[in-house]
């Protein structure tokens, strides 16, 4: 009897049969002898994520070099020819977006019970996809700064477990995209300038959600008062003052319904730069509340992981299925890595345990990383 492998130890969490139920829902399952299925891609794009493939030909040569192996994963050996068509079609990228969603849920990060008094951070980071073969598809949206795709991200600031992904095309405003997430109440958002949108603003403060944001040079405000700055603080914070907007009648010519009244605060950061946040939660210190912006660092240590660690920078596929498969694939390897970091209950950084697994993910798992439970 086969023991099992680094590899099944990490897929835990996924069920073959929710694979194949989303790809049937969504019209994406193949049928038929030798046919290639959704759940046949997704354990290909996995395997070549977790060993960083510089290609797809890369990625299916490393997998099929273990086919002995391969039936314990309920697949088989693949051709390269019948992959790269699969990753044509469309369907399979909205499958993997669904399988991220579910994987998420597991996260201990991002389970209900966790998420009152939560601090998310929103942000999002462009990948460029120009040249031969991507013009086709990307020229059209392309913006001044990229052409490519656009993935937005949300995730917890403490655990750093990813909440919320998705890719849009690189003209979407970040804003755009970010209303239409239902943020649950209580929770905390850090982001940073981009996301101005004074309606939103108003939206969440009615729905019970804080959030920590940048305020434009050109925001039109008027201080309503100024509160008190304490003695300690007072190196670090420069003004404390609620604010509302100045004008009724926006440029837009739309009528606010409703005052907004936010919390201004003007601080020098560590290298004497000027930053002014603002913000719509009045019980907090000023020092807390710049110690909440500055957490949202960690979503860009999150995108430099990504980016560094797993095979994402350069794409296996010029269509934009095969980019957007590619992209949905590298993370849910990231979050099957965190699955396994925790239901194994190892204090390892996730970097280590990548490097420890990465050429050996068919080898046998050890018993010390073995999952204590399988998360529900």
């Amino acid at each position: 009897m086969q023991s099992m492998t680094r590899l099944q130890a990490l897929l835990k969490p996924l069920a073959k049969s929710d694979v194949d139920r989303l790809a049937r829902e969504h019209g994406a399952q193949r049928y038929g002898k030798g046919a290639l299925t959704v759940w046949d891609q997704l354990l290909v794009m996995l395997h070549g994520q977790f060993v960083q493939a510089p290609s797809l030909r890369g990625a299916l040569q490393s997998f099929n070099a273990h086919k002995a192996r391969l039936a314990a994963l309920q697949t088989h050996e693949l051709r390269r020819s019948t992959l790269s068509d699969g990753n044509r079609r469309a369907g399979s990228a909205t499958v993997l977006s669904q399988v991220l969603q579910g994987l998420i849920r597991q996260l201990d990060g991002c389970r209900d019970k966790r998420v009152l008094g939560a601090t998310s951070l929103i942000d999002s980071t462009p990948l460029t996809l120009k040249g031969r073969g991507f013009d086709v598809w990307t020229l059209g949206t392309k913006t001044r700064r990229t052409q490519g795709v656009k993935v937005h991200v949300q995730c917890d600031a403490a655990t750093h477990a990813i909440s919320r992904c998705e890719i849009s095309a690189p003209n979407v405003n970040d804003v755009v995209q970010a209303r239409q997430w239902e943020i649950q109440p209580g929770t905390t958002c850090v982001f940073d300038r981009a996301y101005c949108d004074y309606a939103w603003w108003a939206r969440m403060t009615r729905q019970g959600v804080k959030f920590v944001t940048r305020l434009k040079r050109n925001a039109g405000m008027v201080v309503l008062e100024a509160l008190p700055v304490p003695e300690a603080a007072r190196g670090r914070i420069l003004d404390d003052e609620r604010i509302a907007r100045r004008w009724r009648h926006p440029r837009s010519g739309k009528t606010w319904r409703e005052p907004l009244v936010l919390r201004r605060i003007r601080l020098r950061t560590d290298d004497a730069r000027l930053l002014v946040l603002v913000t719509n939660d009045f019980e907090r210190t000023a020092i807390e509340i710049s110690d909440l912006y500055r957490s949202r660092w960690q979503i860009e240590l999150l995108f430099k992981w990504i980016k560094q660690h797993l095979a994402i920078r350069r794409t296996w596929g010029t269509n934009e299925h095969a980019a957007h498969l590619q992209i949905y694939a590298a993370f849910i390897a990231h979050v099957l890595l965190m699955l396994h970091q925790q239901a194994s209950r190892s204090t390892t950084d996730l970097w280590v345990l990548l490097q420890r697994w990465r050429y050996g993910l068919f080898e046998p798992c050890e018993q010390a990383l073995m999952p204590v439970c399988v998360p529900p």
